[in-house]
Parts: C-alpha cells; sequence; structure tokens
C-alpha cells in the first residue's frame, strides 16, 4: 500500500509550451496513435489492436491511478490546443520508498525537431 495518494494538479501545470492535465475522454486519438508503435503495447497497458473501447478503457485506467493510491498519470498536451501529445506516469513501487517515472511522447512529437525552449522541457 502507497504511504501517499497524489492528486491531480489544480491548476494544471504548464510552462506556455506544454500543459500536463488529467486525461479526458476525448484524448482517445494520442492512445490510437500510441497503440500504433508496436514497443509502446509490448511495455505498457496501451491496447496493441486498438478499438475506441480498448482505448477508453486504457484512458480509465489512467484515472485509476490516483484513485487507487497507485500513483498519477498526466496528459502531456500542446499549451495553447490543450491536444494530447504523449503521457507522464509517476507509479509507487511495492518496494518502501520507491516509485518509477516513465515519460511518452507522440511518435510525430519525438520526431520532430523541436525548439530548443520545447526539447528543454522534454528532457530535464
Amino acid at each position: 500500500m502507497p504511504a501517499a495518494f497524489l492528486s491531480y494538479p489544480a491548476p494544471s501545470l504548464t510552462d506556455g509550451v506544454v500543459l500536463l492535465r488529467r486525461w479526458a475522454d476525448s484524448d482517445i486519438g494520442c492512445v490510437e496513435e500510441a497503440s500504433l508503435d508496436p514497443d509502446i503495447p509490448e511495455g505498457t497497458t496501451v491496447p496493441a489492436q486498438f478499438t475506441p473501447a480498448e482505448g477508453l478503457a486504457w484512458i480509465e485506467r489512467q484515472w485509476g491511478r490516483a484513485d487507487n493510491g497507485e500513483g498519477l498519470s498526466l496528459a502531456i498536451t500542446d499549451a495553447d490546443s490543450t491536444e494530447a501529445l504523449g503521457a507522464i506516469v509517476l507509479l509507487f513501487r511495492p518496494q518502501p520508498g520507491t516509485s518509477s517515472l516513465a515519460i511518452g511522447l507522440s511518435s510525430a512529437l519525438a520526431a520532430a525537431d523541436s525548439p530548443p525552449e520545447q526539447s528543454r522541457f522534454w528532457f530535464a
């Protein structure tokens, strides 16, 4: 059992370039894109065979991480459009005082020649 429950940041976290927020049903396109990369479903709970129902189930699992004390999953979005571009997930581990952090970006964004102010965020 984790030592503490995490709650969604209010207001959402932003640096003006990207925004971190709770996942929404409307983010299903980001989940679909992630399912097209064979490496992502292999190491995550993103569905390997995408369907709208499986995509929504993935989003609901992300909400459940905070609800059950497992950790916190946030959508990485464009600050202006709030379009989901990836995920950042903090999970508690069974070992006392241990957690893990994972960051995943859409293939289009990860492959883009991002300006330095955007790259600063992704790899800081």
